[in-house]
């Protein structure tokens, strides 16, 4: 594995031993998944598994730095509208089909918590949203293939994002579809710059805040993940500004970690820790790289490599011992879960 950082893929490693994942899933039509279609330099499943670890890497990258844990992503492949669906991809070659979702306005009365639902049309050479002249669809997204990846990833990123209020993910179904309504007013109102061309006179009932936040450089557009936690709070502070998010006790959020090797009362190890953000990290494989082992022993502050072992570090560390250990925790060497202390 490299170690100039520029020439590797840094992994989603946090995903792996938590089970604050929701699950959301993208309907397609055929032709998304047939070969012959304009996607066809790879199948939409490998491209589906990339966009995944994509998002889940930059929820990591927020999760070390906001003081709320952020749930991660599973997102599948779905043929049938289910509760779960939020985005309808086709490429069809007439734009305007008649039964789209197999007729959405009865299908989705069937579905109780569904907040929004985007047509994401692949068309050749375009980049725009729109309000959806079909019943029961929030936006009609329209963009070129190559795009797919950005559009998916910036979509579900807002919905992981939202969810880690404790205000905003337990309101009703109808307060969410308002929600949406008012993140799209508050895109025109503050006049953001946007991934997408839109039309000022259209009334969207959606927007995504990750839309705003690439930043074209060399034909890539990267992310920047502190305009979008900025967006996000200036639009709490100007629609929410009474309410305080709560995160769940430290008992509770250590009750989400992957599997049972955490004792019942490590929460009490947090109890003279000052507000912030720590990981407990644990030993997870025994066979530690020979050229890491003083390192894990001096971490853990522990004489021998022994499976199991704990300790907690300040989200600061961690990202310091990443940069300089990543094989650590890229290969899951050593575990790695989030508390906040609020």
């Amino acid at each position: 594995m490299s170690k100039n950082r520029k020439n590797r893929k840094e992994a989603a490693f946090l995903r792996n031993f938590t089970t604050d994942i929701i699950n959301r899933m993208i309907l397609c039509d055929d032709s998304i998944q047939n070969k012959q279609s304009i996607i066809k330099e790879d199948s939409f499943k490998e491209t589906l598994r990339r966009i995944t670890e994509n998002t889940n890497y930059i929820i990591q990258q927020l999760n070390y730095i906001i003081p709320r844990n952020i749930p991660y992503l599973s997102l599948s492949i779905g043929t049938e509208l289910s509760n779960s669906t939020r985005l309808y991809m086709r490429a069809s070659t007439e734009k305007y089909i008649n039964n789209v979702i197999l007729q959405v306005d009865d299908a989705m009365t069937n579905f109780v918590d569904i907040t929004h639902l985007l047509d994401y049309y692949i068309c050749a050479g375009d980049r725009s949203i729109d309000s959806s002249n079909i019943d029961g669809l929030s936006a009609e997204i329209s963009a070129d293939s190559m795009f797919k990846e950005i559009v998916i990833n910036d979509i579900f990123l807002d919905i992981a994002y939202f969810n880690s209020y404790s205000f905003l993910r337990n309101m009703t179904t109808i307060a969410k579809k308002n929600f949406s309504k008012m993140k799209a007013e508050f895109f025109y109102k503050k006049k953001l710059d946007s991934f997408f061309d839109n039309d000022p006179n259209v009334v969207l009932d959606y927007y995504s805040f990750a839309f705003s936040c690439h930043n074209e450089d060399d034909n890539e557009f990267k992310f920047d993940i502190y305009k979008y936690i900025q967006l996000w709070d200036e639009f709490i502070m100007e629609y929410y500004p009474n309410e305080v998010h709560k995160e769940r006790k430290i008992s509770e959020q250590i009750e989400m970690r992957i599997d049972e090797h955490i004792p019942k009362d490590y929460f009490t190890k947090f109890g003279n820790l000052q507000q912030g953000i720590y990981f407990i990290l644990r030993i997870n494989k025994k066979d530690i790289p020979v050229k890491k082992i003083d390192y894990v022993l001096s971490l853990f502050n522990i004489d021998d490599i022994s499976v199991g072992e704990l300790c907690i570090i300040s989200s600061e560390k961690l990202i310091k011992s990443y940069e300089n250990h990543f094989e650590l925790y890229d290969e899951l060497y050593i575990a790695a879960f989030k508390v906040v202390v609020q």
